[in-house]
């Protein structure tokens, strides 16, 4: 069972992207290693994966411009605000 709360899904979204990020950076000094280059593209895509299934439920992650009025970010509630998290 997952946990598809806002909070879990956006956890997925920054453990694969922390993943994806930390291997982008070891084939900068390592660009012949395939494994790191698997390891690499796998968590890109489960990143991106991630991010569209986040972004399908909740709103945009990064500020972008998007049809419709209000801007989504301007109404949810503030990290520190109650149900921010749920």
């Amino acid at each position: 069972m997952t946990d598809s709360s806002r909070g879990a899904m956006l956890r997925r979204v920054q453990i694969a992207g922390f993943a994806a990020h930390d291997a982008q950076l070891y084939l900068d000094a390592h660009p012949n290693d395939a494994a790191a280059l698997a390891y690499f593209k796998k968590y890109r895509d489960l990143t991106r994966e991630a991010a569209a299934a986040y972004e399908k439920r909740y709103g945009p992650l990064t500020a972008a411009a998007s049809e419709g009025s209000p801007w989504p970010w301007v109404t949810d509630p503030w990290p520190w605000e109650p149900g921010a998290n749920a």
